[in-house]
């Protein structure tokens, strides 16, 4: 065409309207290091005396990258504030128990005393429990949600909480206490694994890790309802 002609321009010569390059290097901060180094690859490809498409193509490209990261990270804190907003109150009691006692078992971590299969969790108990193989990790998941709702509980509340009335035939029923040695051994299991921990006001409280734990197993087992 008359009168058109291509200009070489060196790269420190040339100002992009958007100026991502400008851009780039005021949040060298907010970019990771794998990040850097490919725009700065991209920018060092471009030499000093490339065309102008060129250049805005890499402009583009550094513009595309920056923009990418942070629809990435919207994204991250989305999923982080639904995990905030999902917790263990939003599971049926149940269906959270069973689910984090699965995790527990499969976890392979929580010390189980050698006495399950024969032991009574309570004396207005007749029987030992008949699912020897997974009751106890049952009652740690119990003992950890109880916990997690009330903090500060001791040996002695859950041994309260999982007490029942025993026969005594004709005679009116009485409250039992459960067994002391079970729910000790579950809470002393639990502060192994850094689930809980001694309260300076007595008793058990939840730890950040356990309440991490048990806020995910949660939105899991939410999640898995909401698929069926």
């Amino acid at each position: 065409m008359p009168g058109y002609s291509v200009r070489y321009v060196p790269l420190n010569e040339y100002q992009e309207p958007m100026n991502d390059s400008a851009l780039f290097e005021q949040n060298n901060e907010n970019f990771s290091k794998e990040v850097k180094q490919a725009c700065r690859s991209i920018l060092k490809s471009t030499g000093n005396s490339l065309k102008l498409d060129e250049k805005l193509k890499s402009a583009c490209l550094v513009s595309f990258v920056y923009h990418a990261r942070f629809a990435i990270r919207v994204l991250l804190f989305s999923m982080f504030v639904v995990s905030l907003l999902t917790s263990f109150r939003d599971v049926p009691a149940q269906d959270f128990i069973n689910a984090y006692a699965q995790f527990l078992q499969r976890q392979g971590k929580l010390d189980v005393p050698g006495y399950v299969d024969i032991v009574k969790t309570s004396s207005h108990n007749e029987l030992p429990p008949q699912e020897a193989e997974t009751w106890f990790y049952k009652r740690a998941a119990s003992a950890a949600r109880q916990i997690y709702l009330k903090q500060n509980i001791g040996v002695g509340n859950l041994n309260r909480k999982y007490g029942g009335a025993k026969n005594r035939g004709c005679r009116s029923g009485r409250h039992t206490d459960a067994s002391g040695s079970v729910n000790r051994k579950a809470l002393q299991a639990l502060e192994k694994l850094g689930v809980v921990e001694l309260s300076p006001k007595g008793g058990r409280r939840i730890t950040p890790n356990g309440q991490r734990d048990l806020d995910r197993i949660a939105a899991h087992t939410l999640q898995e309802e909401d698929d069926e």
